[in-house]
């Protein structure tokens, strides 16, 4: 998925919530569990409309967990 195709599932995401639990909706937190790597981590933070990263494979491996941190340290 990329960063606009993500913003655009959080404004789905924040209408559908506002429908059915009324304006308090539009401040929900939304994290980001597709796949994540450090080559996509910083954009989806960026320009995802996302509050945080559900990190599946890459924390498996610490070279690669090291690589995506630096990525969203370095788009900060």
């Amino acid at each position: 998925m990329s960063p606009r195709d993500m913003h655009e599932m959080a404004i789905f995401i924040r209408k559908s919530v506002v429908e059915m639990k009324g304006e308090g909706g539009m401040n929900i937190k939304i994290l980001y569990g597709g796949s994540i790597d450090e080559t996509n981590a910083g954009a989806m933070l960026k320009f995802g409309d996302v509050h945080g990263l559900l990190v599946g494979r890459a924390s498996e491996d610490p070279l690669k967990l090291s690589r995506l941190l630096q990525a969203i340290e370095q788009s900060a």
